[in-house]
């Protein structure tokens, strides 16, 4: 039966085991960091996208909205104006429905 080695052995293979333990945890953080650094990238290219998108839409929405009122002037009469005396609004002669 081959004989155990005494506490010396053991030291230099477990300082070895734990040197490669701190690389490799080391090149993890960095592998980490390097991913975190990436997603924080997407994320704010994702959120100013989606910022100028809202802008867009914003714009888009106040120019309906403007379209829609300017439609719907032609439907507002202001009845105190005696339209057939402007002289400045070409008017054809109205009928009287009966």
């Amino acid at each position: 039966m081959p004989r155990r080695k005494r506490g010396g052995g053991d030291l230099v293979s477990f300082a070895t085991k734990r040197r490669k333990q701190k690389e490799y945890r080391r090149n993890e953080t960095e592998e980490h960091e390097a991913r975190l650094q990436n997603q924080r990238t997407r994320t704010s290219t994702l959120r100013s996208r989606k910022s100028e998108e809202r802008k867009e839409n914003k714009s888009i929405e106040e120019s309906r909205i403007l379209k829609d009122n300017l439609t719907k002037e032609a439907f507002h009469y202001e009845p105190t104006n005696d339209e057939p005396t402007e002289k400045h609004l070409p008017i054809l002669q109205r009928e009287k429905i009966q």
